[in-house]
């Protein structure tokens, strides 16, 4: 296999840190509110510090796919398929800024009550707080932040299963696309 046909490592590293991430954000961000009002704190704290790892970390991933070729399409892969899988792929570059930046954004607004303005700080893993986005806190402004960032936390998902199906649908059509970032794949 030449380099041409697989990731490089970095691009590989950051596509199942990010990913793994990701699906633990989803999975924290839909269940939080039916666990115990304990441990509530805890996981939104880990969902925010997350949040704002994957926000930099796909930043980052981005610049590497553009200043880094990746292998062409596996061959004997219809035009369609092709174009789905770039606009999914692209979808993701999209989601993995939006939906942690308009969680980021709907922290630094907070809950606004008759009493004013509520805000939490957002500690990424105890380590420092990350500052508040300098934004208009209104009622409004914090609905659309928070409906922004569920939506497109449901569209990561739906994405999330369109990619993994692909993925499953090409290797078993022969097509042996998973060599391409499945670590344990890729030294065979």
């Amino acid at each position: 296999m030449t380099d041409q046909q697989t990731y490089s490592n970095t691009a590989l590293r950051l596509h199942w840190l990010i990913g793994l991430l990701i699906i633990a954000n989803l999975v924290g961000g839909l269940v939080h509110d039916d666990l115990p009002k304990a441990i509530v704190p805890t996981v939104m704290g880990l969902h925010k510090a997350s949040g704002i790892l994957i926000l930099f970390l796909s930043v980052f991933r981005l610049y590497w796919r553009l200043t880094h070729r990746p292998p062409s399409s596996a061959a004997g892969l219809k035009g369609w398929e092709i174009g789905l899988s770039h606009l999914t792929h692209w979808g993701f570059y999209l989601l993995m800024v939006v939906v942690p930046l308009s969680g980021w954004w709907m922290s630094s607004i907070g809950k606004i009550t008759p009493e004013g303005q509520q805000r939490w700080p957002i500690s990424f893993f105890g380590l420092f707080d990350v500052p508040f986005l300098p934004v208009e806190a209104t009622e409004a402004a914090g609905g659309f932040w928070h409906e922004t960032h569920e939506i497109t936390a449901f569209a990561m998902i739906g994405l999330l299963v369109l990619h993994i199906a692909g993925a499953i649908k090409h290797q078993f059509d022969g097509h042996p696309v998973l060599h391409r970032m499945v670590p344990w794949l890729r030294a065979s």
